[in-house]
């Protein structure tokens, strides 16, 4: 083991119960449940985005032309994500790091696509990461007008602002603009209860996923803390540091954010183009 996986066997061992082993996906799943749900039909129509099969190569989004490793690698992270959620009824998950450049955007945005291929739920990927947003840029999206920061800034309806991408059951909320710097007291607001709340009544058995910023960068994951059922915390082999990573992790315990898994980035990634 190297000293970032040992220290996470560690620190998982004294945050959360009954850790598996920790190997290129490190994911720690309750339960053995599986049962899938059927896939709701949204009551709105969103508006539909193509996306670019060479900016999604080049920004490493899973697409059919991806390696077999790497696909692979995320078949197994969404199974035994999705058995944890289905068996601990989770719908509202947080995808963080430590500190940035852990590929934490990256991770959330290929899940995403994943859990959707599964087909047993829709998928709503939201960008809450509002002094960095990532998700448009990763996925190609270039859409002012349909932008997160709008339904917190401008009360916009939620309507106004999914967009629905090919891939079916896949729903995004993302943020074409250039950050917002008050965005921990936009995320506290009231307007974030009524975020979800608009989410759960378009699909009340959806999958939400929302991409955060790091932990350790800002408090606007604590600030959201009450609204999620779980974070997945993504970690970077050779780059994330031990004391991050437990601290991290006990602001999350201490916040009552149940830790669904943590996941190590770029592992192995001299061999294969691999992402864990």
């Amino acid at each position: 083991m190297s000293k970032i996986t040992d220290a996470i066997a560690k620190t998982m061992r004294s945050a959360v119960v009954e850790p598996t082993s920790i190997q290129e996906t490190i994911i720690r799943s309750r339960g053995r449940g599986t049962s899938r749900k059927a896939r709701s039909i949204l009551p709105i129509s969103p508006a539909q985005i193509e996306t670019n099969s060479e900016i999604l190569y080049t920004n490493r989004v899973v697409t059919t032309e991806s390696k077999r490793e790497v696909i692979s690698s995320y078949k197994m992270l969404r199974t035994r994500l999705l058995r944890a959620m289905r068996s601990n009824k989770w719908q509202v998950l947080a995808v963080t790091s430590p500190v940035s450049g852990d590929g934490k955007t990256l991770t959330a945005v290929n899940l995403a696509i994943m859990i959707a291929k599964e087909g047993g739920q829709n998928v709503f990927l939201i960008d809450l990461d509002l002094r960095n947003p990532s998700i448009n840029r990763c996925l190609g999206i270039d859409d002012d007008k349909r932008s997160i920061s709008r339904f917190y800034a401008e009360d916009r309806e939620l309507s106004e602002l999914l967009i629905a991408i090919e891939q079916n059951g896949l729903f995004i909320i993302g943020n074409s603009g250039s950050g917002i710097e008050n965005s921990s007291e936009l995320i506290s607001s009231q307007r974030s209860e009524a975020l979800l709340s608009e989410l759960k009544s378009l699909d009340p058995s959806g999958i939400f996923i929302f991409d955060l910023p790091p932990v350790l960068s800002t408090d606007d994951v604590l600030a959201f803390a009450p609204l999620l059922d779980a974070a997945l915390v993504v970690v970077s082999e050779g780059k994330t540091i031990r004391e991050h990573i437990i601290k991290t992790l006990d602001l999350l315990n201490e916040s009552k954010v149940e830790i669904a898994g943590v996941v190590l980035n770029r592992a192995g990634e001299e061999n294969v183009d691999a992402y864990y």
